[in-house]
């Protein structure tokens, strides 16, 4: 299998992206794409995430490399959208993002069989599945 390094840049990622889809799609088999990120927070509630890097360490980066960042000054500079513009489309991002999050609080919780829903075009004959009973092997479904 072959690999590719996105670096980091909105711009970089999407062209990775853009090409490792023609290659896979023209045929060439899979294509592994290594995209580096930074966490600012912490694992979880528990862990501030400054046990292991300083705050510093934490500001340099989110100032000098996150990618959202740099994107947003490279279009602001070149005069592509103005401040209020990028607040505007990110407060419609953050309405949208809301209003599908309380459309699924509404929604029933999926079965158990479910999450072995949609993940092959074509289900491999020799495909099987643990349902959630110990020792019991069905064949997934097609929902």
């Amino acid at each position: 299998s072959s690999g590719i390094n996105a670096e980091y840049g909105v711009l970089a990622v999407r062209g990775v992206a853009q090409f490792a889809r023609d290659w896979c799609v023209s045929g060439k088999g899979p294509l592994i794409i290594e995209a580096e990120t930074y966490r600012y927070q912490g694992h979880s509630v528990n862990d501030p995430g400054t046990a292991y890097r300083t705050v510093d360490e934490v500001e340099f980066v989110r100032k000098r490399h996150d990618p959202i960042q740099h994107f947003h000054s490279m279009i602001t500079e070149a005069g592509l959208v103005t401040e209020a513009e990028i607040k505007e489309l990110d407060k419609s991002i953050e309405d949208e993002v809301n209003k599908e999050y309380e459309k699924v609080l509404k929604q029933a919780r999926p079965k158990a069989d479910f999450i072995h829903s949609h993940i092959y075009t074509t289900d491999p004959a020799t495909h099987q599945k643990r349902n959630c009973e110990p020792k019991k092997v069905t064949k997934p479904k097609r929902v």
